[in-house]
Order: C-alpha cells, then structure tokens, then sequence
C-alpha cells in the first residue's frame, strides 16, 4: 500500500483541508486524504484516537528532507523542525498549500527512492548469502576429501 496511491485517491473523496486531518466530508489535508481512502481517519483522530496516522503508514517516519524552498531554513511546522516524511507533507499541505497531488508526486519520488534502495540491499544479501553457500559447499567438499584421504591411510 504506497502512501503516494492512497493519497490520490483520497483527494477525489473531500476537499483539501488545512491545519489538521480534516473530517473526511468537509475535506482532508494530504494525509487526512490517505487515511480516508483506508477508512483510517476517524481512527487516527480526536481525544479518543485509537491509533496514529504514523501507524497506518509507518512510511512517515523515514526521514525526508523538504522539498519547499522555504526562506525559514528549519522549515518549521507545528513549532518543530521539519525531519520526517509526515511532518514535510503536513508543511507542504499547511503552509505553502501544495495540492494533495502534488504532494503524491513528491511523495512517490521518496518511495521510489525506498524501493530502489531496498532492491538493491535484497541483492546485496542474496549475493552474500551465495557467496557463504559457496564457500559451505566448498567447505563439505574438502571436508569429504579429508575424511577419504583419511580413510586410505589408515
């Protein structure tokens, strides 16, 4: 489930909402969007709130820088410095008004950039893990050549 998807289809459910989730029928900010579109929204806000949106999409914790050229060089939101995916889509949805589109778009950039980082550390173990079966195997084959040396000497 791409947070990038979820956010698009979200946007045609309600209108973008600024300062908050949103309340799914009055409209929705970026991640208010996501949430919508997984019938998470209610669940992810209010004083009774049973889960953060961070839990349906732990995606916003990775660490992103933002993409707005904001004269503020903390890119401050909420009173905090800007460092994870979830605090610069808020900024980027509250502060400069980007389109929930837009912000997808961005956000896919950053997904894309995931999904190429962790193909290629699944390569990098498979190559390891061949390489240490190899070198099992090559391990086993001396192994069985000792033991029959071995076994003529005696």
């Amino acid at each position: 489930m791409k947070l990038s998807e979820k956010i698009r289809s979200g946007a045609k459910l309600a209108p973008q909402f600024f300062g908050g989730l949103g309340d799914g029928s009055n409209g929705t900010c970026a991640i208010g969007a996501a949430l919508h579109a997984v019938g998470e929204l209610l669940a992810c806000q209010g004083p009774m709130r049973q889960k953060s949106c961070y839990d349906v999409f732990p995606v916003l914790w990775v660490r992103a820088g933002c993409p707005c050229d904001c004269e503020n060089p903390k890119r401050i939101h909420s009173g905090r410095e800007v460092n994870t995916m979830g605090e610069a889509i808020a900024h980027l949805n509250d502060n400069h008004r980007w389109s929930r589109e837009a912000i997808a778009e961005w956000v896919e950039t950053i997904e894309n950039k995931l999904d190429a980082e962790a193909a290629s550390k699944l390569a990098s173990e498979r190559k390891t893990e061949s390489t240490t079966r190899a070198t099992s195997d090559e391990v086993s084959t001396r192994q069985i050549e000792l033991v029959l040396l071995s076994s003529r000497l005696d």
